[in-house]
C-alpha cells in the first residue's frame, strides 16, 4: 500500500478536510498511532541489516528501524491535527485526538502541542 505524502500541501488539505467530514458528522475523535511514520526522510533511505537477525525473530526484525522522521514537521501536522479538533470543542468525552503512543520527541506531545 502506498504512502500519502504528507509534505505535499493539497494531501494535508485534503487530510484535515476528512478529519472534519467526521467531525460534522458528530465523531469523538480520532486515535492516530506511529505518527511519526507520516513523514519519511526526504531522500527515502533504507534502513540498515540487523546485524543480530535470526529468522526466529520474525520478518519486522531484519532491520534496524534507524531511520525516523522526527522532526518538528511532524509536530507541526499534530499540531494542525489538534487545532481542527478542538475547534469542535468538547462534545464528547475523552481526548478528540490521541496521538502520542511512542512517540519519539524529547518532551511530552501534549506539552509540545499546548504552546
Amino acid at each position: 500500500m502506498p504512502d500519502l505524502n504528507w509534505r505535499h500541501p493539497d494531501v494535508q488539505a485534503a487530510m484535515y478536510d476528512v478529519m472534519r467530514f467526521w467531525f460534522d458528522r458528530g465523531v469523538d475523535g480520532f486515535r492516530i498511532d506511529v505518527l511519526w511514520h507520516m513523514l519519511k526522510a526526504a531522500d527515502f533511505p533504507d534502513n540498515p541489516p540487523n546485524p543480530a537477525y535470526r529468522p526466529e525473530m520474525g520478518e519486522m526484525h531484519r532491520l534496524l528501524n534507524s531511520i525516523r522522521q522526527t522532526s518538528l514537521e511532524v509536530h507541526r501536522i499534530a499540531t494542525e491535527m489538534r487545532e481542527i479538533a478542538d475547534s469542535y470543542g468538547a462534545m464528547g468525552q475523552g481526548k478528540r485526538v490521541s496521538a502520542w503512543r511512542d512517540l519519539p520527541a524529547s518532551r511530552s506531545p501534549d506539552a509540545l502541542l499546548r504552546e
